[in-house]
């Protein structure tokens, strides 16, 4: 063994040919994960609304302040349901880049945003399109039995504030 670890030690280093096809991988959206996501949501917003039904202000500002809170509602529905038809899967670089694979396998380049957490068995990804609008992603996994999941974590971790943000190459 040790004449072998020698021998190889000596030998001259040849640039080897690497693979032209970069290393990704997706992270496919669970539909029940979104479903959970949107209720607990829309029961928040609800109750946000509550809140503001219960302040000792006149009437009228109310009634302004209820109208605003739902059309914020309203547009943050849209914009999520507008993004889960767009999005079926998040692709994974090896280089921390982050793109969304849409249905028909279209893909485009998303943006990772703050607020965005990855913990060793759940995700909340905040991720921004191209066209500026907005979304959130739940997901969930075991390192120890998904190699997707093992990317996210490891691109997570090696890539710091530069995961997820556009190839500058």
């Amino acid at each position: 063994m040790l004449l072998i670890c020698s021998v190889l030690h000596h030998l001259p280093i040849r640039n080897l040919p690497m693979s032209s096809t970069p290393c990704e991988t997706d992270l496919r959206a669970d539909p029940l994960l979104r479903c959970l996501l949107m209720t607990i949501a829309s029961g928040l917003q609800l109750a946000g609304g509550g809140l503001l039904l219960q302040m000792p202000i006149p009437a009228g500002a109310r009634a302004l302040l209820l109208s605003a809170w739902f059309c914020m509602c309203a547009r943050d529905w849209r914009n999520q349901l507008r993004a889960y038809r767009r999005v079926t899967a998040i692709r994974i670089r090896g280089s921390g880049e982050i793109q969304a694979v849409g249905s028909g396998g279209r893909v485009e380049p998303v943006r990772l945003l703050a607020g965005s957490v990855v913990l060793p068995q759940i995700a909340w990804l905040r991720l921004a399109f191209a066209d500026r609008s907005c979304y959130g992603e739940l997901l969930a996994g075991n390192a120890s039995r998904s190699t997707a999941w093992r990317w996210l974590q490891l691109g997570w971790h090696q890539h710091g504030a530069r995961f997820g943000q556009p190839d500058r190459s």
